[in-house]
């Protein structure tokens, strides 16, 4: 499989921190993300950890390139020599544009594998796309809480009203975006909320159960405490 990749503007900006950083802090980064203890499962651990070594301006764009590249790699099937060899070819059009030097890059590449093959790396890697490894995914939900007037024969006066609900759903699938309208009555409204408390309750309960006996490092699809 020939794997061919573009860069976007952003992902090349992220690319020339990377490079800017050097190959020393790139091996500082592997020492501890080899050693940490406990194993990320979140971006937002990863950038933590990074954070302390790179600072806070390159960790986030680090720790993005890192994770998109073993996504890369896992939905490829290729090994990671293919995919940063590919990544380079699409760096090298417009290296100069973006200020990246294709030399420094080249001595930095191998440091740059090795993170990306880190279990830290793999495991958060994995855990975000199993997140969100679903036909349906939820982008965006609201109520729109509507009054609905009741009008006279002749229209001309409101006799009385309705306060109704709908939960408007954006959700994407592998066509594109969607959205689904939902009439709600308050009996629904309630038992919706009660619903959502209830999911929560179960999610905190079956995190305990994971801690307790096993202490296998587990999160919650989403939550952004680090």
């Amino acid at each position: 499989m020939n794997l061919q990749l573009q860069a976007s503007r952003s992902q090349l900006q992220g690319l020339k921190r990377i490079v800017d950083l050097g190959k020393d802090k790139l091996v500082a980064l592997m020492q501890v993300l080899s050693g940490v203890e406990s194993t990320p499962l979140r971006p937002e651990a990863l950038i933590q950890l990074a954070t302390d070594v790179v600072g806070a301006d390159d960790a986030e764009p680090l720790v993005r390139q890192l994770v998109s590249i073993h996504g890369i790699k896992r939905q490829s099937g290729l090994g990671v020599d293919e995919v940063v060899r590919a990544l380079r070819v699409a760096i090298e059009p417009q290296a100069e544009e973006h200020g990246i030097d294709v030399q420094r890059w080249i001595e930095i590449e191998e440091t740059f594998k090795q993170l990306v093959e880190t279990t830290s790396v793999r495991i958060t890697t994995k855990a975000l796309e199993l997140s969100y490894d679903y036909a349906n995914l939820l982008r965006r939900s609201k109520f729109i809480t509507d009054i609905r007037p009741l009008y006279n024969e002749e229209g001309d006066h409101i006799d009385a009203a309705v306060v109704s609900y709908t939960l408007r759903l954006r959700y994407e699938t592998a066509d594109g975006e969607h959205e689904l309208s939902l009439a709600l009555d308050d009996a629904d409204v309630r038992e919706l909320h009660d619903e959502c408390l209830r999911a929560m309750t179960k999610a905190k309960a079956a995190k305990e159960f994971l801690n307790a006996p096993t202490k296998l490092p587990n999160i919650v699809s989403g939550e952004n405490d680090a």
